[in-house]
């Protein structure tokens, strides 16, 4: 097989491996309009002088004015704008609707609440198959604190928050780590033995990790990726971390079974797993996770040091 004809799901699958962070790129069209779109193909190319690269695909409606342009900015996304993210990189007509936004000091669009923003203007374009790249020379920047957007296989991350959730777990609490993990026919559960059915998950009596989370999961015929914290919950004497990621391979064995989510039961599963489930459906079908941080009763999603969300528990 030529390197032309590879396969394009898993050829794309492998690319998203690859962590990286999010951005909008903006620019004006000849009609003064502000227009953007949402890349991750960011990179630095040179310090000096500076230079940064972007790639746009020639299916984007803004494909030929960013073509006709002379210059462009680069916004680098911070972990509380998923949301800007998804909508630059919709079909909606008017993305700047409700974007809080200023003029660069050559004019092209800086959104407010950016990581860091690049004035740039372009010096060359470079034809690379579905993308054109943008080679750009940065005139002008600037950079702030916050947390940044990541973006991994296709979703979402907060890459931040993890270390500071897993620590929220106290050192005298019994510790559960478990993992919801989505396949090609469903998510993955555990069928126990007393009738319940829970998240496939190691207690403290195997001095749980997710390192051994993963060599468990792979005894039973599983070849898994864990990702990103997704909850912490704190159960008084139990402190449970829950992970996302991915689940492939055979059949698994034993217990464990992948569910279509239109058939899992939930009258049998303990209602902080119901409660982690549900929302990881609601998240994954908008595709804007967040880390949830509480208890069965009430909690925040979102970054831990940014804006959440606060939630409570369904009556």
């Amino acid at each position: 097989m030529s390197d032309a004809s590879l396969p394009l799901k898993p050829i794309r699958r492998a690319f998203g491996a690859f962590l990286t962070g999010v951005t909008v790129t903006t620019t004006i069209d000849s009609d003064g309009v502000p227009r953007g779109f949402t890349a991750n193909s960011f990179a630095s190319v040179s310090l000096d002088p500076p230079l940064v690269s972007i790639c746009l695909a020639r299916t984007a409606s803004c494909f030929e004015t960013f073509h006709d342009a002379d210059r462009f900015a680069v916004n680098v996304l911070a972990d509380s704008q998923q949301a800007l993210a998804m909508t630059f990189a919709s079909k909606i007509a008017d993305k700047f609707a409700g974007v809080d936004w200023n003029q660069s000091p050559s004019g092209t669009p800086y959104i407010a609440g950016s990581l860091a923003r690049f004035d740039c203007r372009l010096i060359q374009q470079v034809e690379a198959g579905d993308h054109i790249l943008l080679l750009g020379q940065v005139e002008h920047f600037d950079e702030f604190e916050a947390s940044p957007l990541g973006y991994h296989r296709g979703k979402f991350a907060s890459i931040s928050a993890v270390d500071s959730a897993i620590d929220i777990a106290r050192a005298d609490q019994a510790l559960v780590v478990s993992a919801l993990l989505e396949g090609a026919d469903g998510i993955l559960l555990h069928y126990r033995d007393d009738g319940s059915v829970t998240l496939p998950a190691l207690d403290s009596s195997v001095s749980p990790t997710r390192g051994r989370l993963v060599e468990y999961l792979a005894r039973h015929g599983l070849s898994v990726s864990i990702d990103f914290v997704f909850s912490v919950f704190d159960e008084g004497d139990t402190g449970q971390i829950v992970y996302r990621g991915t689940a492939a391979g055979e059949d698994p064995k034993g217990a464990l079974r992948l569910t279509a989510v239109d058939a899992v039961p939930w009258n049998r599963m303990p209602q902080n797993m119901a409660i982690t489930l549900r929302r990881y459906i609601s998240e994954m079908r908008n595709q804007a996770f967040g880390i949830f941080v509480g208890d069965a009763g009430c909690g925040a999603i979102g970054s831990l040091g940014s804006a959440v969300t606060r939630w409570q528990a369904p009556d």
